[in-house]
């Protein structure tokens, strides 16, 4: 049983729930399943309309260090803001209630809190596939203890994929507090908004190997795989706000410039996916004009000119969008979304793989 007097407990575990009824009880039973018993959980439902709220009910029940609160919905950003305002840890973690923890993750993180104090804790994580397969996102064991070393490595550590989300970290309640962070209320890119902020504050950061976090692949129905009209222009502004915050940083923009270009066409892509994802219902002519204004978009061709450095996949993209070769595009925008629809194992393989190259 974990245990809430344990005087030891240093990390809180957020949990965020909206209509997960078929996976909240695995996400809990990661939990209750830990090897190391120091840590508290604070549930905090979204306003579910099915069987989760029954399901958190009967999870918590005999275990005092589960709290759950019930909200109104408001979305994720409401709900874990909610649940830091409870939050009396020194350290918290945030879990979505799809997904789950290694058995061994509180082990890990309390061992990391030991070596330490670090400002901020990354780990590696792991994308479930629906068929049971996993694929990592490549993470590694190195320690940036002050903030000229974090400043000189800034590019490379944003390159791993490992900065964006909020759900691979352990994050300092001081320096939450200190500088009232708190997520945007946003339904997208709630996470690299909140981790750009934190960032600004770290002097010093430890990177973990190891992946502790088990990410569930929805192939539809989450806010990352389902169709949003507004997508480009959404990227185009997130891509805007990469920049001001590098350039804020103080990172000079000869050393930025090929990695963010990069990153932005890899996002483009994704728009050129997402225009033909099966909820989609323009018709094919339409699709293809929206694709045609996306790859023709000044800003698009000027990331394309920088954009060098990058996966066997991602230099075929980038070509075609240099090119202009709209149709090309277009078609592999068609493969694209029907591997990630019909095909989910492949779809992985090709976007887990190509970052490594």
């Amino acid at each position: 049983m974990i245990t809430m007097a344990n005087p030891d407990v240093q990390i809180t575990v957020v949990v965020t729930v909206f209509n997960k009824e078929n996976e909240i009880e695995a996400c809990l039973e990661s939990l209750k399943t830990q090897r190391d018993r120091r840590f508290r959980v604070i549930v905090a439902d979204d306003g579910s309309s099915d069987k989760s709220p029954e399901k958190i009910r009967s999870a918590a029940e005999g275990c005092e260090a589960i709290k759950v609160i019930s909200l109104p919905h408001g979305g994720v950003s409401a709900a874990r803001n909610a649940a830091l305002s409870m939050t009396d840890t020194p350290y918290v973690i945030f879990l979505d209630g799809d997904d789950r923890l290694t058995d061994n993750a509180i082990e890990h993180l309390n061992s990391l809190i030991a070596e330490g104090p670090y400002d901020l804790a990354v780990f590696g994580f792991s994308h479930v596939m629906p068929d049971g397969s996993m694929y990592d996102c490549p993470a590694f064991d190195r320690t940036f203890r002050t903030r000229g070393e974090i400043l000189s490595s800034f590019v490379e550590m944003w390159n791993t994929g490992l900065m964006y989300s909020s759900c691979n970290k352990l994050f300092s309640m001081d320096i939450i507090r200190r500088r009232s962070l708190s997520f945007l209320p946003l339904d997208f890119g709630e996470d690299v908004a909140f981790c750009r902020e934190y960032m600004k504050e770290c002097e010093n950061i430890r990177f973990t190997a190891k992946s502790i976090y088990l990410y569930t692949y929805h192939k539809d129905g989450s806010l990352s795989t389902r169709y949003r009209d507004d997508l480009f222009e959404r990227r185009l502004s997130e891509h805007k706000e990469m920049v001001a915050f590098f350039d804020e940083m103080g990172i000079p923009k000869d050393s930025y410039r090929e990695f963010l270009s990069r990153r932005y066409i890899e996002r483009v892509v994704g728009c050129i996916e997402n225009e033909n994802a099966p909820a989609n219902t323009r018709s094919a002519g339409e699709k293809y004009r929206r694709v045609k204004r996306m790859v023709s978009d000044e800003y698009t061709q000027e990331c394309a000119r920088y954009a060098e450095n990058s996966g066997k996949k991602m230099k075929v993209l980038i070509n075609t969008i240099k090119k202009k070769k709209y149709l090309t595009v277009y078609i592999l925008g068609v493969v694209m979304a029907f591997s990630r629809s019909r095909l989910p194992r492949m779809f992985a393989r090709l976007k887990y793989t190509s970052r490594a190259e």
